[in-house]
C-alpha cells in the first residue's frame, strides 16, 4: 500500500501528468460571435504552455479541430464547460477548449492607481512618413472604469496602409484593463496589463480591432505627445 502511495504521488509530481489524465478534449464548436460584453473572463494560469483544441469544424469537416498550446497569462472569455474543459475566447479570432483547471480568477493585487493608467501611450518610435501606435486613456463614467480610444497601422509594400481603431470602455480588476468596443465580444476586444516595475503595459487583442495585420497586442510606454493634435 505504501510502496502505490508513493507512486502516486511521484506521478502526480510530473509537470502535465494531471493534465493528461483529463478526457478527451471535446470537439464541439463553441463560439462567442453573440456572446454580451459581459461574459465572465478569467485567468490562463501557469508558466507553461496550455492545451487548446480549438476552430472545431471551421473550414474542416465536423468534430474536427486544431490542437495546439496557448500561451499562459493571458485573460480570456469563458462560456461552456465539459467533461473538464471550458470554451474561451483564444484572441486571433478563434475559441476552443482548455483544461478548466487552467483557468483563475484575476487576482485583485497589485492595485494599480488611476494615474498611472491615464494618460497617453505609444508603441514604438515615429518614423519618418509613418504614424506610431497610440492609446489615450481617460477616466470613465462608471466607477473602476476607463475610457480607452486610439488607433493602430499596418504599413506593407508600396504604400499599402492599414487602419485599426478602439473606442471603448475598459474595466480593471488588480493589473489587468479589459477593454469592450460595443455590447457583444464580436467586436474589438483587448487586455492591458500593467508592469509596475516598467510602468509600461503589455496588450492582447482578439484580431477584430481593424484592418486586416494590424494589432494592438504590442507594449506600450506612457508619453507626452508633442502638440494638442491627437490621433483619435
Amino acid at each position: 500500500m505504501k510502496i502505490l502511495v508513493f507512486a502516486v504521488v511521484a506521478l502526480a509530481a510530473i509537470p502535465g501528468w494531471c493534465q493528461s489524465a483529463l478526457p478527451p478534449a471535446p470537439t464541439d464548436p463553441c463560439s462567442f460571435d453573440s456572446a454580451p460584453a459581459s461574459t465572465p473572463v478569467r485567468l490562463l494560469l501557469g508558466t507553461a504552455p496550455v492545451p487548446y483544441n480549438f476552430a472545431c469544424g471551421v473550414n474542416r469537416p465536423a468534430g474536427v479541430c486544431v490542437s495546439l498550446p496557448i500561451k499562459p497569462g493571458i485573460v480570456v472569455s469563458v462560456g461552456a464547460e465539459k467533461s473538464g474543459w471550458t470554451c474561451i475566447t483564444g484572441g486571433d479570432s478563434t475559441s476552443g477548449w482548455v483544461p478548466s483547471t487552467s483557468l483563475g480568477e484575476l487576482p485583485t493585487t497589485p492595485r494599480i492607481s488611476p494615474s498611472a493608467w491615464i494618460g497617453w501611450w505609444q508603441q514604438g518610435k515615429s518614423r519618418p512618413g509613418m504614424r506610431n501606435d497610440r492609446l489615450l486613456i481617460t477616466k470613465g463614467d462608471a466607477p473602476n472604469s476607463f475610457h480607452v480610444s486610439g488607433r493602430a497601422y499596418w504599413y506593407g509594400l508600396n504604400d499599402n496602409v492599414h487602419l485599426g481603431e478602439v473606442k471603448a470602455e475598459g474595466f480593471v480588476v488588480g493589473p489587468y484593463m479589459h477593454i469592450i468596443e460595443g455590447d457583444e465580444l464580436s467586436g474589438c476586444v483587448i487586455d492591458l496589463k500593467y508592469d509596475v516595475s516598467t510602468r509600461q503595459f503589455s496588450a492582447y487583442d482578439n484580431q477584430r480591432c481593424g484592418g486586416a495585420n494590424v494589432r494592438f497586442g504590442r507594449t506600450w510606454t506612457k508619453f507626452t505627445p508633442s502638440t494638442t493634435r491627437s490621433q483619435r
